[in-house]
C-alpha cells in the first residue's frame, strides 16, 4: 500500500489524524508512517499468532500503538484461518477464483484462531467523532462484509479516510470485488480524493475520504424533500377540507335559495289565501326560518370544528415531544431505581439466609439442652444411689468400730463364723 502521508497530506495542509485501525496489519511496514503523519492512536489487527508475535516485538513499548490479536469477521464464515504458501492471502474464507489467479497456490494448514465481530471491535476501541479517523481493510475476502456491519451499526461514520485492499474480481467464496465496493462506498458518500494503488493490478488498494458536505446536502435535501412531502400532504388535506367546506356552503346556499323562493312563494300564497290557512302558512314560514338557522349554526360549527381540529394538531405535536422528553427521563431515573430494587433483593436474600440459619442453630441448641437434661437427670439418679450406698458403707464402718477387740485369735472354725457373721450383718445393712 501507498504511504499515507502521500495521499492525505497531499489534499489536507493541516492533518489531525486520530485513530488508525489496520485489520489486517501482517507486518504493518506503514506503522512508522502512521505515527509520522500524526496519528494519536494506532489499533493493529493480526490473525496469525507468528506474525502477531513478530508484531508485537516490533511496536515494544509504544504506549500509541495497541495489538489485538484476532481476526475480524461478521461470523457468517468459520474460524479456521486458511494459511497458502503466500502469506498475504491467507484467509478465513476458502478460495474460488484465487486458485485460477494462482495455479500453484496451495492451503499448507488450517488453523482456529479467535474471531471478533467488526461492529464490537470498532465501539471498544471509543473512537470521537471530531476526530480525523482513518480505517485500513486488509483481510482478503472481508472487506465487504466487514464494511456493511459497520454502516448497519452507523458506526462507519467515525472515520475520515478509508483504504480498502480487495480483489478486482472475487478471489474467495462469498467475496465482494472492489469495484462493487467502491459504488456501494460512493453512495455512502466516500468520494473525496480518490486514489488508486494499482500496483497489484488483481487486488488493487481504494483509499478515499468522507464527503462530510456532501453527506450533510444530502441529509438536508432528504430532510426538506420529507418536509415538503408534509406539507403537500398537509395541503392535499386542507384543499380537501375547503373542498368539503365549499361543497356544503353551496349546498347550504342552494337550501337558503330554495327555502327564501319556497319564503316568498308562501308568503305570496297566503295573502291570497283564506284567513282560515293563515295561521298554518305562519307556521310552516317560522318552522323554514327555524330550519334555515339551524343550517347557518351549522355551517359556524362546522368552521369552528376546522378551525379547533388544527389547533389540536399542534396541541398533539407539542404533548408527543412534551410526552417523549418524559420517557426519556423517566427511562433515566428508572435506571438507580432497578440498581436499588436489585441490591434490596439481594439484602432481603441474606436476610432470609440467615434467618434460617439461625433457627437452625436454635434447633440444634434445643436438642443439645434437651440432650444435658437428660444427662442431668441420670447423673442425679446415680448420685442418689451412690449416696445410698456410702450412708450405709458409713454406719457399717460405725458398727465395725464399736465391736470388742478379741485378744485371742479364734479357731478356724470360729474365724469363719464371725466373717459370716460380719458378711450378713453388711448385707443386713446394704438392704
Amino acid at each position: 500500500m501507498g504511504s499515507v502521508t502521500s495521499w492525505i497530506l497531499a489534499e489536507y495542509q493541516a492533518p489531525s489524524l486520530g485513530h488508525i485501525v489496520h485489520i489486517g496489519a501482517g507486518l504493518c511496514d506503514d506503522l512508522a508512517d502512521y505515527l509520522d503523519a500524526g496519528a494519536k492512536t494506532v489499533t493493529l489487527v493480526e490473525p496469525d499468532p507468528a506474525t502477531a508475535t513478530m508484531l508485537r516485538e516490533k511496536i515494544g513499548t509504544n504506549p500509541q500503538v495497541t495489538l489485538i490479536e484476532a481476526a475480524i469477521s461478521s461470523g457468517a464464515q468459520g474460524q479456521l484461518l486458511n494459511r497458502f504458501s503466500f502469506a498475504d492471502l491467507n484467509s478465513l474464507r476458502n478460495p474460488t477464483g484465487l486458485t485460477l489467479l494462482f495455479p500453484a497456490l496451495e492451503v499448507q494448514s488450517q488453523e482456529p484462531v479467535r474471531v471478533q465481530n467488526p461492529t464490537e471491535t470498532i465501539q471498544h476501541l471509543d473512537l470521537s467523532e471530531t476526530d480525523d479517523n482513518m480505517l485500513v481493510i486488509e483481510a482478503p475476502g472481508e472487506a465487504m462484509d466487514i464494511l456493511q456491519a459497520l454502516e448497519n451499526a452507523q458506526v462507519l461514520r467515525l472515520f475520515k479516510y478509508l483504504r480498502i485492499n480487495e480483489g478486482r474480481k472475487a478471489l474467495y467464496q462469498g467475496a465482494t470485488p472492489i469495484d462493487k465496493i467502491h459504488m456501494w462506498l460512493e453512495r455512502r458518500f466516500f468520494v473525496n480524493n480518490i486514489m488508486w494503488d494499482k500496483s497489484d493490478p488483481d487486488c488493487p488498494t481504494l483509499s478515499l475520504a468522507y464527503d462530510s458536505a456532501g453527506a450533510r446536502q444530502a441529509r438536508f435535501e432528504s430532510e426538506l424533500t420529507e418536509a415538503r412531502s408534509a406539507l403537500k400532504m398537509a395541503n392535499m388535506a386542507a384543499a380537501d377540507t375547503n373542498q368539503q367546506l365549499n361543497s356544503f356552503q353551496i349546498e347550504s346556499d342552494r337550501n337558503i335559495a330554495q327555502l327564501q323562493q319556497e319564503l316568498t312563494t308562501l308568503r305570496t300564497d297566503s295573502e291570497s289565501k283564506a284567513k282560515a290557512n293563515a295561521a298554518q302558512s305562519t307556521a310552516k314560514i317560522e318552522t323554514l326560518q327555524r330550519h334555515l338557522t339551524n343550517l347557518q349554526m351549522e355551517i359556524q360549527s362546522l368552521t369552528n370544528e376546522i378551525e379547533s381540529h388544527v389547533a389540536q394538531v399542534a396541541t398533539l405535536q407539542q404533548q408527543i415531544t412534551t410526552a417523549t422528553a418524559e420517557r426519556d427521563k423517566s427511562q433515566q431515573e428508572q435506571v438507580p431505581l432497578n440498581a436499588k430494587i436489585k441490591a434490596a433483593e439481594h439484602n432481603l436474600a441474606m436476610s432470609l439466609r440467615i434467618q434460617s440459619l439461625r433457627e437452625a442453630d436454635l434447633k440444634d441448641l434445643q436438642n443439645r439442652y434437651k440432650g444435658l437434661l437428660g444427662e442431668k437427670d441420670g447423673q442425679s439418679e446415680l448420685l442418689e444411689r451412690l449416696t445410698a450406698s456410702l450412708s450405709n458403707a458409713a454406719l457399717y464402718l460405725q458398727d465395725m468400730e464399736g465391736a470388742p477387740t478379741e485378744t485371742i485369735s479364734p479357731s478356724p472354725k470360729k474365724r469363719k463364723k464371725n466373717a459370716a457373721r460380719k458378711t450378713k450383718a453388711a448385707t443386713a445393712s446394704d438392704e
